[in-house]
């Protein structure tokens, strides 16, 4: 497998305090090795959708993951004891770097502390706890993150982790000196007691990126340093103190060639997973072979990245953020959250999505508002509410964009062409609105006057000037009727029959698609006042891959039936007035299918999301060549929404 761009540069940055983290989890440097290798390949793959988002997070959670999933590791049981005086190695045998992405690092080259006896005695008994214990203890001392987020680290309920972690730490504080003399390294001067602070997300683009040129995200320069926590007392601080001394006991291996075992174990999980499908359609039986990718690459997840679920424990609460987060980018602590729209901004807004809230944030949020841990998430923290990015970089916060709305394929947020109007609906007002970056003075459509209940699942489009919105609420026979309302003469109309809104035009025409009597679908195009222009018949109807109209309304793109012969689902186009339909086999990279279509990149390129067995990549599909370009989203990650043109 080759490396994925970006990932050696960081591996390189962050080797060393992978390395001493995996030592104290594991008290062998043989096996803490193996621990690095198999965090950096699950990481691998997955590193274009970690990439931009928060790859110190995933890290973390990898690390832990792999600790605890290794074979004779039962949260229950203790773990297997270290030697006292572990054979260090050849270190050009491994590889890792410096920077405290895990861990607080400290200056490389650093020798043991003299007092070698008191650090045997503390690995004796580190090995004499609980696998999980001896996690919580690292997560919590050595990393310096709070107990709640140790916790979801390890697996395990917050009472349960701070009960394992006292417990833990009561055999511990007996063996650490209590006096002001504290241990020193051989330097003479204290170990560094900086606490690991995740670097910011990335900006999107046109924005000051946070990775230079080589793609090295979190570089040592972005990753802050504040005090230790507030609930680190004097008798653990010694005891961190003595975790960072022992943790030193860690040779710093060549980070190139422990890079290249990582890569060559997912290439072979990779091979691996193809020979199964490979072997199983030869069979006959093509289905099975697609369950059996499935189930390997879920095997693969589960074996290496462990998150608390309901299906694990239907106690545990299942923290947004533990999984590695599917939103576009990464958040950093609450001071990064973005400010809320302000009165006018200056540039057009580009893309659209919801936050997502790291552990840290849900702890501070918490903590300030008293509220326990172990309490039901509530929706609506700033730092989980949407974000749009404007051409000029900058992000700003939509406060009142309501997070149960949207289905499926359909955002709940909708941008103009010209990416100066924005449509949402509003929880302040119980209503769909639009907002004018130029003024931000919300513009209400009353589409809920009169309407007692309306579902969640809704659809919304917005006109390329945004003078236009139209909504539906599904196809259901008792679903509320699609709504039209025109911002210029501020009338609301109601269509006369259900239909899926797939866009609306300057002129108010709406586009939609209605299930058909017959089986299939029907391509309806309808004034407001509901004079249908045309409608044409799509058999057989659209797959579950999604459709997307494009920005003039003339053309609809989907995927159509996948071929016998391989495997892949051609692009389809429909004229919307005509009915005349074009087929495109997409000319894509071996072993990628298409998966669904996002949207359209130009007036002759369609925007398709496609799938390997170990990544989803975005390709734009010309559809009078069926030639294939990569879109490269970069610091945009997985917008939610965009305006038409904005991704090319």
């Amino acid at each position: 497998m080759r490396e994925p761009p970006g990932l050696g540069a960081f591996f390189a940055d962050h080797c060393e305090s992978f390395a001493r983290t995996a030592y104290l989890l594991t008290g062998d440097t043989g096996e803490a090795n193996a621990l690095v290798v198999r965090t950096l390949t699950a990481l691998a793959a997955q590193w274009r959708s970690v990439r931009w988002r928060y790859p110190g997070h995933a890290a973390r959670l990898e690390l832990f993951a792999a600790f605890l999933r290794r074979p004779g590791t039962a949260p229950g049981r203790p773990g297997r004891p270290g030697p006292s005086h572990p054979a260090l190695g050849d270190p050009a045998l491994y590889g890792f770097g410096d920077a405290g992405l895990v861990g607080f690092g400290g200056p490389s080259g650093v020798q043991a502390s003299p007092d070698t006896d008191l650090l045997d005695s503390l690995q004796a008994l580190l090995a004499g706890l609980t696998p999980r214990s001896r996690a919580l203890v690292v997560a919590h001392l050595h990393e310096g993150v709070p107990e709640e987020v140790a916790a979801v680290l390890c697996r395990t309920k917050p009472t349960v982790a701070r009960a394992e972690l006292a417990a833990a730490l009561a055999r511990l504080r007996p063996l650490v000196p209590t006096s002001p003399t504290r241990l020193e390294d051989s330097s003479g001067s204290a170990p560094s007691t900086d606490v690991l602070v995740f670097p910011e997300p990335p900006d999107f683009p046109g924005s000051a990126s946070s990775t230079d040129s080589s793609g090295s995200p979190g570089s040592p320069d972005s990753l802050g340093s504040v005090g230790a926590p507030d609930s680190v007392g004097a008798p653990d601080e010694e005891l961190r103190r003595s975790l960072d001394l022992l943790s030193r006991r860690m040779p710093v291996p060549a980070a190139e060639e422990t890079l290249a075992s990582a890569l060559a174990a997912q290439g072979r999980r990779a091979a691996v997973r193809a020979s199964v499908a490979l072997t199983l359609t030869a069979l006959a039986v093509t289905p099975l072979a697609f369950a059996a990718v499935a189930l390997a690459d879920h095997y693969q997840r589960t074996s290496l990245v462990p998150v608390p679920s309901a299906s694990d424990d239907p106690d545990i609460y299942d923290v947004p953020g533990a999984n590695v987060p599917p939103a576009p980018a990464a958040h950093a602590p609450s001071s990064t959250v973005p400010g809320t729209l302000p009165a006018t901004v200056a540039d057009p807004i580009l893309f659209a999505y919801r936050g997502r809230c790291t552990l840290e944030q849900i702890v501070e949020q918490r903590r300030s508002e008293r509220v326990p841990f172990e309490d039901p998430p509530v929706e609506g923290a700033p730092c989980e509410q949407w974000r749009v990015v404007t051409g000029g970089g900058e992000q700003w916060r939509i406060a009142d964009v309501d997070l149960r709305q949207g289905a499926k394929g359909r955002p709940p947020f909708v941008i103009s062409a010209d990416g100066n109007r924005m449509g949402y609906f509003s929880t302040s007002m119980s209503d769909f609105q639009v907002m004018d970056r130029r003024h931000s003075i919300p513009e209400y459509s009353r589409f809920t006057d009169g309407v007692t209940h309306f579902p969640r699942r809704t659809g919304l489009a917005i006109s390329p000037a945004g003078q236009w919105i139209a909504v539906d609420f599904g196809t259901a026979a008792r679903a509320p009727k699609p709504r039209v309302h025109d911002f210029t003469g501020n009338r609301t109309w109601v269509l006369p029959w259900p239909l899926t809104v797939l866009g609306v035009s300057e002129d108010g025409v709406v586009t939609g698609t209605r299930p058909a009597a017959a089986g299939g679908t029907t391509l309806i195009r309808v004034r407001p006042d509901g004079h249908m222009l045309s409608g044409v018949p799509i058999v057989p109807a659209p797959s579950a891959g999604g459709t997307a109209l494009s920005s003039d309304g003339r053309y609809l793109a989907f995927l159509g039936r996948e071929s016998g012969h391989t495997q892949t689902a051609p692009v389809v186009t429909v004229d919307t007035e005509t009915g005349q339909r074009r087929t495109t086999a997409a000319a894509l990279p071996a072993g990628t299918r298409p998966v669904t279509v996002r949207g359209w990149a130009s007036d002759h390129e369609v925007l398709v999301q496609t799938a390997t067995p170990h990544s989803r990549r975005v390709y734009a599909i010309d559809m009078r060549t069926g030639s294939s370009r990569e879109i490269v989203l970069d610091g945009a990650g997985s917008p939610a929404t965009w305006a038409p043109g904005a991704l090319h």
